[in-house]
C-alpha cells in the first residue's frame, strides 16, 4: 500500500509540472525600442505543448485590420495552407507559433511574423521575472520577455513587459 501510495504521489507530482503554467504564457505588450511606445497588446498560450502569440489589440488602429502586408501562407503556420493570411485580421491570428520549450521560461525554434510589413523572423522567448537579471547591464523592473528575433545569425532582442487583459480593451 505505501508503495501504491509513494507511485501515485511521484505521478501527481510529475504531471502537475507537465501541465504547470509556463510563466510566460498570459498577457504582455509589445514596446518600442526608440520611443517606449506601445505598440501591441499579446496573448501568449499554450496549444498541444507549442507556443504561440496573437495580436489582442493595437493602440489607436481598429480592431478589423486586415494583415494585407503579409505572405498568404508560412511554412508552418497553424492557420494551414487553406488561409490566405493576407485576408485576415492582424487581431486575433496567431503571429507567433512553432515554440518549443527547452525548459520553464525558456521557448525556442519557433517563428514570428512582423504582421504589418509581412517579415517572417526565428523567433525565441525568454521570460525575466521583475527583478532578475536580463542582461549584464539591465535588470527587470517588471516581469519581462525577452523576444529574439533573428534571419540566420542576425537578430536582436526586444523587451516585453507583463500587460493586464483590462489594458486590451482599453486601447
Amino acid at each position: 500500500m505505501k508503495r501504491v501510495f509513494a507511485t501515485l504521489c511521484v505521478l501527481f507530482v510529475a504531471f502537475g509540472f507537465l501541465y504547470a503554467k509556463d510563466p510566460l504564457e498570459g498577457c504582455w505588450k509589445s514596446i518600442d525600442d526608440e520611443t517606449g511606445v506601445v505598440t501591441a497588446y499579446w496573448k501568449i498560450y499554450q496549444v498541444e505543448g507549442e507556443l504561440r502569440g496573437e495580436i489582442m489589440s493595437i493602440p489607436e488602429k481598429p480592431a478589423d485590420t486586415v494583415a494585407s502586408a503579409v505572405e498568404s501562407s508560412y511554412k508552418g503556420h497553424p492557420c494551414g495552407d487553406d488561409t490566405d493570411l493576407s485576408k485576415e485580421p492582424v487581431i486575433g491570428t496567431p503571429w507567433i507559433w512553432g515554440l518549443s520549450s527547452t525548459k520553464i521560461g525558456e521557448w525556442r525554434n519557433g517563428s514570428i511574423v512582423d504582421a504589418g510589413n509581412g517579415s517572417r523572423y526565428t523567433c525565441a522567448i525568454t521570460f525575466h521575472a521583475a527583478g532578475s537579471k536580463i542582461s549584464r547591464k539591465k535588470l527587470a523592473v517588471v516581469d519581462t520577455l525577452e523576444m529574439r528575433g533573428s534571419i540566420g545569425f542576425i537578430g536582436r532582442s526586444q523587451y516585453w513587459e507583463r500587460a493586464d487583459e483590462s489594458e486590451f480593451n482599453a486601447n
